[in-house]
């Protein structure tokens, strides 16, 4: 009888995954000289994970697949159109409330970078993530 409450319990729990979130981005690496390609993000948290799609001014679409601890973040990114694997990222994740006309709401914010190029992703929430 337990096993099948359970059973029950978790066939009942929705899943952690999330609807997609409107980022904005701006990714910075250097070549001869620096590039610097902005654009839109569409990211899932699922958990601890985060995934998503990014789309530069230029028409250049990247992917990214980050790991959030505490308020460290891993993540691998990299352009759809490139085979090289991606690049591995490190940062941080923040969050600041900010009080809004008719409520408030919270600045998060992604600060990624591996010594050569970085990553800064950030929206405007409804409010702020309590995980």
């Amino acid at each position: 009888m337990k096993s099948s409450l359970l059973l029950f319990f978790l066939a009942a729990t929705p899943t952690q995954a999330t609807t997609p979130e409107a980022w904005q981005f701006v990714y910075v690496t250097r070549s001869s000289d620096l590039q610097v390609t902005s654009g839109r993000a569409l990211l899932t948290r699922t958990g601890n994970q985060v995934t998503g799609e990014l789309t530069g001014q230029n028409g250049v679409k990247f992917s990214i697949h980050a790991r959030l601890v505490g308020a460290k973040v891993t993540a691998e990114f990299g352009s759809l159109e490139s085979d090289d694997g991606g690049t591995r990222l490190a940062g941080t994740f923040r969050q600041s409330p900010m009080p809004a006309v008719g409520g408030d709401s919270c600045w998060q914010t992604f600060q990624l970078s591996d010594g050569f190029s970085s990553l800064a992703l950030a929206r405007n929430a409804p409010q702020c993530d309590q995980r």
